[in-house]
């Protein structure tokens, strides 16, 4: 149980186990143990002052301390003595309470999963605008002012008859757009109609040392993002600054400003204006400040298949410890037919030899769903990724995953780097690749759906974070039982 919380403290505010042993002056492979659950608390907990104060220190964010009351089932006003808030921590960690595993991996499923799943068009992408008002002021004060004037610069964008772009930048609270559900689904087919009018936009991040308010900030854009219509960049240099600003432009049509100070209570002020000179000198701000940034993700569909076949075989040749997580088994007995296109856009194909050298050297763990009798013997079973094909997604015939389930199981008897965990279900309906250090693949099997792929390190750690928390939580039995289980398997789909 400590193991759950001792993770859960260092995913929302993003640090690694190396960095806690160093700050609290303790052995990095004693945290990895601690982390594990294969080291029990000790009786003399001394170095818990420390961790707690660590911690108490560093959770200050009204996100992050939002998160940790969820899981703590703290419902009083968190303290902002630091004493007071080290204490509370301390004493949550020693006590071993059952139902908190279930609630802690709730809340940073809400906090990842959100930002890794929830990559769908909004449903309703046919807003009404008759219920805005056609003529309001240009000043807005606020939170609910701040909704009043995106909705306005929202019906402003949507009118444009010609093709637009919309600039974006923001490294105010984003409470006001997500606290409100109803509001939140508005605003999002609002955003998509425009990007699916054919309009493009371009959004800017600012990169923070608090990783949770980076990923917060991101699950709100990226259902957008996977029009395929939207560049995201983020401003490398991180600040985390008093003063906030958000900044929304149209080029030619209106531009939405808003400044406030972190902390202040106060309402602040949120501006709407469509005078040709104000909103081309807020263009022209953007544009500077999108040439200082860079770009965050790629998104690719089909439409991109040169450039994606090539990042993806890029992408798999990097030598790296990887996880992957998706409802099926890593068809690698046709693996190297479906990285083929990389050979027509100029690139070097990854062959299955290849594939397997890279997992002679470095750990690979699949974490899979408990296979699904009914799609394999119907040929129902998707290959990861084959969506992106011109005439995709592809399925696996029986035959072809009877082959690549007897090539897995020799994988995992030949290569001690090469693992796998069945759950009852997989955690997330979609496959997602993660290369330490290296980058982030997020797709659907969806015929049409989009590709994500991630690089920025502070969201490509935060992920690996995430993914590892996932993997100590989950029961899994050892290898020599699990190969067995795949040969009961094989057994069954033969008779």
């Amino acid at each position: 149980m400590f193991a759950d919380k001792l993770n859960f403290l260092m995913s929302i505010i993003g640090i690694s186990g190396g960095e806690l042993a160093h700050a609290v002056s303790l052995d990095p492979s004693y945290i990895s143990r601690l982390r594990s659950g294969k080291r029990e608390l000790p009786k003399e907990k001394h170095f818990l002052n420390d961790i707690a104060l660590y911690f108490a220190t560093h959770i200050r964010t009204d996100y992050q301390v939002k998160l940790l009351c969820e899981a703590m089932n703290h419902e009083d006003e968190w303290p902002r003595e630091i004493e007071e808030a080290k204490h509370r921590i301390q004493d949550w960690l020693t006590l071993q309470e059952g139902a908190q595993r279930e609630k802690i991996k709730g809340v940073l499923q809400g906090v990842v999963s959100a930002f890794l799943v929830d990559a769908v068009l909004s449903p309703d992408c046919d807003p009404d605008l008759s219920q805005l008002e056609k003529d309001v002021g240009e000043y807005y004060y606020g939170d609910a002012g701040k909704q009043e004037a995106f909705l306005r610069f929202l019906q402003l964008a949507l009118c444009v008859e010609d093709k637009a772009e919309l600039l974006m930048f923001t490294n105010e609270s984003m409470n006001w757009l997500a606290d409100d559900p109803e509001y939140a689904r508005k605003t999002k087919a609002l955003l998509t109609g425009f990007a699916r009018a054919g309009n493009e936009i371009r959004i800017v991040h600012p990169i923070r040392q608090d990783v949770s308010e980076m990923i917060f900030t991101l699950e709100r854009w990226i259902p957008v993002y996977m029009t395929g219509y939207v560049e995201p960049y983020y401003y490398p240099k991180v600040r985390n600054n008093f003063c906030l600003r958000t900044t929304f432009v149209v080029p030619g049509v209106a531009a939405l400003i808003s400044c406030s100070l972190e902390g202040n209570p106060a309402e602040a002020l949120t501006l709407v204006f469509t005078e040709p000179r104000a909103v081309a000198a807020s263009a022209a701000e953007m544009e500077y400040l999108i040439s200082l940034s860079k770009p965050l993700a790629q998104v690719y569909s089909a439409r991109h298949k040169q450039d994606v076949w090539k990042t993806l075989a890029a992408f798999f040749a990097v030598p790296a410890p990887t996880i992957v997580i998706h409802d099926h088994l890593t068809p690698f007995a046709v693996l190297e037919e479906f990285l083929e296109g990389a050979k027509d856009s100029g690139g070097k194909a990854l062959d299955r030899d290849s594939v397997e050298q890279l997992i002679r050297r470095n750990p690979y763990t699949e974490m899979v769903s408990s296979p699904d009798m009914d799609k394999i013997l119907a040929g129902e079973v998707p290959i990861q990724l084959t969506h992106l094909l011109a005439d995709g997604p592809k399925y696996l015939s029986t035959e072809a995953y009877l082959a690549n389930l007897d090539d897995v199981i020799r994988m995992a008897e030949e290569h001690s780097n090469y693992n796998i965990m069945i759950v009852p279900q997989a955690f997330f309906d979609i496959y997602l690749c993660v290369k330490k250090g290296v980058g982030v693949l997020v797709s659907k099997a969806d015929k049409g759906a989009t590709t994500f792929y991630i690089q920025q390190s502070d969201m490509v750690e935060a992920v690996w974070e995430y993914v590892n928390t996932l993997m100590t939580q989950t029961k899994t039995p050892n290898k020599k039982v699990l190969v067995k289980e795949l040969r009961e398997l094989a057994k069954a789909i033969r008779r």
